[in-house]
């Protein structure tokens, strides 16, 4: 094809590789959107050597970064909606898998976030402003600092949203060290999770463990 077809196969190769495949139906970033509020600060979490030697620090490198400070992603009222409509669902399946994922550990309960957002209008809201106003911004503030992967030119989206509920009682009765996700890669560019629970060193009933490979 001439050179001027290419180029807009190309762009609309990349707008779908950013957005196309989208199963999810919530909120597509909106690049206009006026950020009022502030996102949650964050610091990076770097791949350590064996060693502290001066070489070790060096070769360092950022994998993975994770929220500081007093402000959440998602608040307590935030929370406590969420798990609401997540144990109204469980209660409703009956203990019946309704996730699309086939890895699945025994103790574990999972729902698509697009499946309880369906079926409760006031969380799609509040989900959706949580992307707009903090998991969206906090995306591009961090990756767009990293020379080697700038940042989007498109929208950001979410491809796919699940949540999870664990059960470290029936993880153990079923073999398994702890409850957790079988090894796998996310299929987004960019993964984010978020605790629903406290740590223990924040809560008496909290969870120890926890984090990404």
């Amino acid at each position: 094809c001439r050179l001027g077809e290419l180029d807009a196969a190309l762009d609309a190769i990349d707008k779908w590789a950013e957005c196309g495949s989208l199963r999810s139906g919530l909120a597509v970033e909106d690049k206009n959107h006026q950020h009022q509020s502030p996102i949650p600060s964050f610091k990076w979490i770097q791949a350590q050597g064996d060693d502290d030697t001066n070489t070790t620090i060096l070769n360092r490198r950022d994998i993975a970064l994770t929220t500081v400070g007093d402000l959440r992603v998602f608040e307590p009222a935030d929370v406590s909606l969420l798990r609401a409509a997540a144990d109204k669902h469980f209660a409703q399946t009956a203990g019946q898998q309704t996730s699309r994922y086939t890895m699945q550990y025994e103790g574990n309960s999972e729902v698509h976030l697009d499946d309880l957002c369906s079926a409760d209008p006031d969380l799609k809201l509040r989900i959706d402003r949580i992307l707009q106003e903090k998991v969206y911004p906090l995306v591009r503030v961090a990756f767009g600092e990293d020379e080697d992967e700038p940042e989007p030119k498109g929208s950001i989206c979410v491809y796919d949203s699940i949540f999870v509920r664990y059960n470290a009682e029936q993880a153990k009765a079923a073999g398994l060290r702890g409850a957790s996700q079988p090894l796998h890669q996310d299929g987004g560019i960019y993964s984010v999770n978020i605790a629903l629970n406290e740590h223990l060193d924040d809560s008496e009933n909290g969870f120890t463990g926890g984090g990404t490979f």
